[in-house]
């Protein structure tokens, strides 16, 4: 069922950046579970880095403070990917956040699509920390840090999505 020929991977290539971006490429309907097309995702990762790490290197070259190019190079790597990473840490936070919560709760609080105080301290703190990180780098070192943690970031996804069944057979939790 994996793809075999050249076409087939280019075909989930295209597949998979639909879904993980905001690039709408004709793709008609998937011929593959992403379990059996892992290996592009780190290039799609490199991808979405190479914007973000672009937008960097180019606001640092024109003489920007380093936590303006930092939070531009975050902006666009949200916005290239419709903030799919955040959502995700959002409903994380708020399904772990609380305690005393019994496990049928805490995943109907994931799937809810609102986010909580978990969810919006988990965002902010997660911004806080890349921009924090980021802006401290010269833009060509910011370039390469964003495609290398970019690809890296979608190349460790095959790990629980191989190890572990889904929670639900109609989403990708």
């Amino acid at each position: 069922t994996r793809p075999s020929s050249f076409d087939d991977w280019l075909q989930a290539f295209k597949e998979q950046a639909t879904f993980f971006t905001g690039v709408k490429l004709d793709t008609g309907a998937p011929r593959w579970p992403l379990a059996d097309v892992l290996p592009v995702l780190p290039f799609i990762g490199a991808a979405v880095g190479l914007a973000a790490g672009l937008v960097f290197a180019v606001v640092r070259a024109i003489a920007g403070p380093g936590w303006l190019a930092a939070v531009l190079a975050v902006g666009a790597a949200v916005l290239i990917t419709r903030a799919l990473h955040e959502d995700g840490l959002a409903d994380t936070a708020d399904g772990l956040g609380p305690h005393a919560l019994e496990p049928p709760r805490r995943l109907e609080i994931m799937r809810d699509s609102r986010n909580g105080t978990f969810g919006v301290l988990a965002l902010a703190l997660s911004v806080i920390v890349k921009v924090a990180c980021l802006a401290q780098f010269s833009g060509s070192t910011g370039l390469v840090v964003l495609i290398a943690a970019h690809a890296l970031s979608r190349a460790v996804l095959a790990w629980p999505l191989l190890a572990f069944s889904p929670v639900h057979s109609d989403g990708l939790g």
